[in-house]
């Protein structure tokens, strides 16, 4: 009797021990899009970006939605955020993007371009260029 009991603790312990070790880790994150707040969960593996999924939004169907369609898949087949930009899109990429960044950085709250970050700016900045989206080169 003593002898099962062992091995079913044992058993137990290392099935707990195994499921510990392959659990993802989910996070959530939001920006301004076009239309409006947008959200996201995103799903790390061992700390490596392994799905995204958006879960608001309020983006133009067949324009915005085109880059909600394509990211998440791009985002998790390349394991970083860091992708193109759909084209005609790219207001709303550019937010699932900051979105899911913000997701997976420790302070969120220096994220996710917002028209609050826009009056932050000094004179004579833009935001595209404060963002290093935008290079002066002549």
């Amino acid at each position: 009797m003593k002898k099962r009991l062992r091995t079913a603790l044992v058993l137990t312990a290392g099935a707990l021990l195994c499921a510990c070790s392959v659990t993802a880790d989910e996070l959530s994150g939001e920006a301004q899009g076009y239309g409006g707040r947008l959200r996201v969960l995103v799903t790390l593996d061992r700390g490596h970006l392994a799905g995204v999924q958006v879960t608001e939004h309020h983006e133009t169907q067949g324009v915005g939605t085109r880059a909600i369609d394509a990211l998440p898949e791009r985002m998790a087949a390349q394991g970083t955020w860091d992708v193109d930009a759909i084209s005609g899109a790219t207001v709303t990429s550019e937010a699932v993007k900051a979105a899911v960044r913000q997701a997976m950085e420790d302070e969120p709250s220096q994220n996710a371009a917002t028209p609050a970050d826009m009056t932050t700016l000094p004179p004579g900045q833009d935001l595209l260029s404060s963002r290093g989206l935008l290079s002066r080169r002549y």
